[in-house]
């Protein structure tokens, strides 16, 4: 490559995706917290976290292009670890961590499928392929299922405020989740 080129790059979660369609994916999240006991409502995810063998790590002072801050490292053997910001608050924390229990759960089983030579796999922190949407997907349903957030969405207008402090998440989660389940 000259000096002038410039070559793109497409930044991937590193991890394949879900087979599964996104309505699948909202019954996996729901599925998923009945079976580790989890509600949004009355549990903190950090528990759920610790309770599945994981770890939550705060990046101290990653720069903006870091992996850390938003990203897992998970092993074959079951533990793994999520890498938070220190730039962010609970709230945005909550959707994080839920995010990579959605990779944990939908992409890192197929990852060592896929590998059956690798022990661990880094799922990247700045990918915008299909598994980070279908992570997305997995953690809002997660903390926000769709029939609980509808009900209590009836209660306060749909007003994203009340959304996010009933959930426990940021009001931009609030906002995407209530415009999804509003369409």
């Amino acid at each position: 490559m000259s000096t002038g080129e410039s070559r793109e790059t497409t930044v991937t979660s590193g991890v394949p995706e879900s087979s599964l369609s996104y309505a699948e994916i909202e019954k996996a999240a729901e599925e998923f917290a009945r079976l580790h006991e989890f509600d949004s409502q009355t549990c903190d995810i950090r528990d759920l976290v610790h309770r599945l063998g994981g770890e939550l790590d705060v990046a101290i002072l990653p720069d903006s292009k870091s992996d850390d801050g938003g990203s897992m490292d998970a092993r074959r053997d079951g533990p793994f670890v999520i890498h938070l910001s220190p730039f962010t608050g609970v709230l945005r924390d909550n959707f994080t961590i839920a995010h990579e229990l959605g990779h944990f759960s939908l992409h890192v089983p197929l990852y060592f499928k896929e590998h059956p030579d690798r022990q661990e796999v880094r799922v990247n922190r700045f990918g915008a392929d299909k598994p980070e949407l279908q992570a997305n997907r997995f953690a809002a349903a997660l903390l926000m299922p769709a029939a609980k957030f509808r009900e209590i969405a009836e209660q306060v207008s749909w007003s994203s405020i009340a959304l996010s402090v009933h959930f426990s998440v940021s009001q931009a989660a609030a906002q995407y989740r209530a415009d999804f389940l509003r369409r």
